[in-house]
């Protein structure tokens, strides 16, 4: 072959004749593909059918001929512009899926088929936050990227677009000489010899038709693939069990490290019941709960030396409070703490409130009494009186009660709503009420 001066670049409409033509051999290609597939397997693999497609049509026979079926029809060959000769099969390979678009394009095709199979109920695809969203963007990019570099055979007067850079050969008009099969590249100058020559066009031939079947065999047998089913079981079922098995595994290893943790534990042992392993998830629970008697232990202790240090510190006596709740209501180890800060701080509101928390514990004369201290402390609010009359009310001490409950609206009148179902009950049993009380005292 000449050199590059005897080489002309392919007219841009001749070039795009071609490429329709390429297309529609490809969507031909890959509609009976699809429907090979769909009919024999019920599956499609539209990325892999795609590029397959694409390597056999327009890859494959450049690389051997130097054309492409559309290229050939409209007398254009794909040439290295320097010799004259057929590109290399990677880099033909790279200029149709990378910088052509067509792998993109392919996965974009197949998002797109997944997005209208689970609209009509028969498949579907996930692209949530991870790998699947960044290669969905990734491939938007690289299709707008491959459509922009065909710009570039508008601009260039060689028509040579990023995907014929990437593969360093020219879309040119098929020389005299190129009716023939050109040499590929790296190959070297032929002998003159034409017994030499022939074998060398069939060593070619041999090499393109074995391609062809690799490629064509690879895409028409994939899909098959999923109906191998060993032991004829549910694949998807041994995913998950397989998913399960990785999940107990990891799960068994946090569990030796921290046997303490509630949500380890029940996590392991919930996975070891529903697969029927009861003897080892009712060993986990044992030592579950032994880890967690003695990690509450070690707290308990930790707050106690705490405490003891600060006996007014009431971020300390909370952690205690819901230490003992957890414990399963140590009330009266909680009642303690709470004496022991009331006595510490003094304060009348801290009597109230631990008033409050014993009317909430059901120790309803020491409420009473607490509550008492804490209005002749100074705290000699309505809501004070209110859990005096509600902790008269449990003892049975009903008239003692609605006077409680009477001063508590005289004391602050804005609580009246909350105590009138009280009062009015009270006042059915009682009948008439006495005069309401100054003061309240147990």
């Amino acid at each position: 072959m000449s050199t590059t001066e005897q080489l002309e670049a392919a007219p841009l409409g001749s070039r795009a004749a071609a490429g329709l033509i390429d297309a529609l051999l490809t969507i031909v290609g890959c509609g009976i593909l699809f429907w090979i597939h769909l009919r024999f397997t019920g599956t499609v693999m539209p990325l892999w059918t795609i590029a397959g497609v694409a390597v056999a049509i327009n890859v494959i026979p450049v690389w051997r001929f130097g054309a492409s079926p559309g290229l050939a029809l409209m007398a254009l060959r794909v040439l290295r512009p320097e010799s004259g000769k057929t590109g290399g099969i990677i880099e033909l390979t790279a200029r149709e899926l990378i910088g052509r678009g067509v792998l993109a394009l392919a996965y974009l095709i197949f998002v797109l088929l997944g997005i209208v199979w689970a609209a009509f109920g028969v498949g579907g695809i996930s692209l949530r936050a991870g790998p699947a969203l960044i290669i969905f963007v990734l491939a938007w990019i690289f299709f707008a990227l491959a459509i922009a570099a065909q710009v570039m055979m508008f601009i260039r007067t060689d028509r040579r677009s990023i995907g014929d850079l990437i593969a360093k050969v020219a879309v040119v008009k098929a020389p005299e000489a190129a009716r023939k099969p050109p040499e590929p590249a790296g190959e070297g100058e032929l002998e003159a010899d034409e017994v030499w020559e022939a074998r060398a066009r069939r060593n070619r031939t041999i090499g393109f038709v074995v391609l062809e079947l690799l490629v064509v065999a690879a895409v028409v047998l994939a899909p098959f693939a999923n109906l191998i089913r060993l032991d004829h079981s549910d694949v998807y079922a041994k995913v998950a069990a397989r998913q399960d098995d990785y999940k107990i595994e990891g799960l068994r290893k946090q569990f030796e490290q921290n046997p303490a943790s509630k949500k380890i534990a029940w996590d392991l042992i919930g996975r070891l019941r529903r697969r029927g392993e009861a003897e080892e998830a009712e060993a986990a629970e044992k030592r579950h709960r032994a880890a967690r008697t003695e990690s509450e232990r070690l707290r308990e202790k930790t707050l106690m030396a705490g405490f003891d240090k600060k006996p007014d510190d009431w971020g300390t006596l909370k952690l205690l409070l819901k230490l003992y709740e957890d414990q399963g209501g140590r009330v009266d180890d909680a009642r303690k703490a709470w004496a022991r800060y009331v006595q510490t701080t003094g304060t009348a509101q801290d009597r109230a409130s631990f008033g409050l928390w014993l009317y909430d514990n059901a120790r309803y004369q020491e409420a009473i009494d607490t509550m008492n201290a804490a209005a002749e402390a100074g705290w000699d609010t309505g809501q004070v009186h209110a859990y005096i009359g509600l902790s008269l009310w449990e003892q049975g001490k009903k008239q003692e009660a609605r006077d409680a409950l009477l001063l508590s609206i005289d004391k602050e009148p804005e609580i009246e709503d909350d105590v009138r179902g009280y009062i009015e009950t009270l006042d059915r049993e009682l009948g008439p009420r006495a005069p309401a009380p100054k003061a309240a005292r147990r």
